[in-house]
């Protein structure tokens, strides 16, 4: 076969002269991801701003640099501190832990739109391995370096739901507190629990001296040791491995429609109590898990169940009638949870209310406007040692009065649900002043306490 030599080196020659008819047209420009090579940038240092919302923690920092170039770094971790981690760009709406947020990450002021930085943590101590970050401007930069950080805990994972008291056979007890924020659903053709949402669960096998739980630090433990311990090994009942879910004292991750648990073998939990309010505390330092419960204990609470316990977490309003010299010898005061707040409106001559929550009000008994500690019998008579039953203001009638509670919600106040059983108990001075509304059934069994630890101003 006769080659036509010619005929090749015309295509040839087309060819060459459109690739570069291409390339003076801008056609390598116009290829994505083709950056100069990166500027390179040693990090000396860092300040650091952290802020948190739900689980998830934002780094917002700047970091020094020998060349001076401006980079502004916001990233997102599940803890209170940087781990060592890959972080990668995502924007805003995205972003999760190990991820850079785009848009308000910056060199030089320009956004970054892509690459990564590395970083490996060692104490408060922090490398940056080779990194490389891609700007908008379609410029690129490989930093490197170290960093000096301290981060110190920021509140601990709240667990606001008392999921179980349970006494075992060989005298411990287990206490199981929730996040919540997940659903569980058992479905029976799988004989599994079906998990969805995000949250904690935390399991405590507390050893406890007679059964009840007292204040205290109790330390890790193995075996059955009596006394102030919570068991940190395997457990096992007699010898006999029970399930996965009695395995001594557990954290548990719920996420991706899994419960994973993770064995609490360091740290010690401190328990505190203020009248049946306990506190709970486990903190096992950088790197671990800090998560505390607030609330009641049920029957492991040694001054008797008060039933179920709600926390009130502020003070609406304290009015003190009795300072007046009205003859009115009694002393409000509201209790609220949630967002609920109050002020005084002298146009109206009445409280308004803003917020979403629960309020409660306790009205005890005071002859010269001083509030004694002690407890008050809520009752229909008025006198020394008394609160006044939930009734109908004599005052202002179709308001309530008394001891009663009643939902709020966008500072609208529901109706009242009145308190003729119960007691309230003041305890405690200044910023630690304990208000206890225990209701009662008519025998006298408690049903719920709503529990206030705070100055109240009296």
């Amino acid at each position: 076969m006769k080659i036509n030599f010619r005929y090749m080196m015309m295509l040839a020659a087309a060819g060459f002269a459109l690739g570069t008819t291409s390339c003076d047209e801008g056609g390598v420009d116009d290829l994505q991801g083709i950056y100069a090579a990166p500027s390179e940038l040693t990090v000396t240092g860092a300040t650091v701003e952290r802020t948190k919302a739900g689980n998830l923690r934002t780094f917002a920092m700047k970091l020094a640099n020998t060349q001076g170039a401006s980079v502004d770094l916001s990233l997102v971790s599940n803890t209170y501190f940087l781990t060592s981690n890959t972080y990668t760009i995502k924007s805003a709406a995205e972003a999760k832990n190990g991820n850079i947020i785009g848009g308000v990450s910056t060199v030089n002021g320009s956004p970054i739109t892509g690459g990564s930085i590395t970083l490996v943590q060692d104490g408060d101590d922090y490398a940056v391995s080779t990194s490389v970050l891609f700007t908008g401007d379609g410029k690129s930069y490989k930093l490197k370096g170290s960093f000096f950080s301290e981060f110190l805990p920021d509140d601990p994972t709240a667990l606001v739901v008392l999921k179980g008291v349970t006494p075992n056979m060989d005298g411990t007890v287990t206490v199981v507190a929730s996040t919540g924020g997940y659903t569980e659903t058992f479905n029976p053709a799988t004989y599994q629990m079906e998990y969805k949402g995000e949250g904690n669960d935390i399991q405590i096998v507390f050893n406890t001296k007679d059964g009840k739980l007292a204040p205290g630090t109790y330390a890790p433990g193995t075996g059955y040791v009596i006394g102030e311990k919570f068991l940190n090994n395997a457990y096992e009942a007699f010898g006999v491995p029970a399930f996965d879910d009695f395995k001594g004292s557990l954290w548990y991750t719920i996420a991706d429609g899994a419960r994973t648990p993770q064995l609490i073998t360091t740290g010690n939990i401190v328990v505190e109590k203020n009248g049946p309010l306990y506190s709970i505390l486990l903190d096992q330092g950088k790197g671990g898990i800090y998560a505390e419960y607030v609330g009641g204990v049920g029957s492991l609470d040694p001054d008797g169940n008060a039933g179920e316990v709600v926390v009130m977490n502020n003070i609406p309003a304290v009015t003190n009638w009795a300072s007046f010299g009205w003859g009115i010898n009694f002393i409000d005061i509201q209790m609220a949870n949630g967002t609920v707040a109050s002020t005084f409106d002298p146009a109206t001559n009445a409280t308004v209310y803003s917020g979403t929550g629960l309020l409660v009000q306790a009205e005890p008994f005071s002859a010269d406007g001083n509030l004694a500690r002690g407890e008050y019998e809520i009752s229909a008579e008025m006198g020394p040692g008394k609160a006044q039953a939930g009734c109908d203001n004599a005052f202002a009638p179709g308001s309530p009065s008394g001891c009663y509670l009643c939902e709020v919600k966008d500072g609208v106040l529901g109706a009242a649900t009145y308190i003729p059983y119960g007691t309230v108990k003041i305890e405690g001075e200044g910023d630690n002043t304990i208000v206890v509304l225990t209701v009662t059934d008519e025998v006298g069994v408690a049903t719920k306490s709503y529990v206030y630890v705070g100055n109240i101003g009296l």
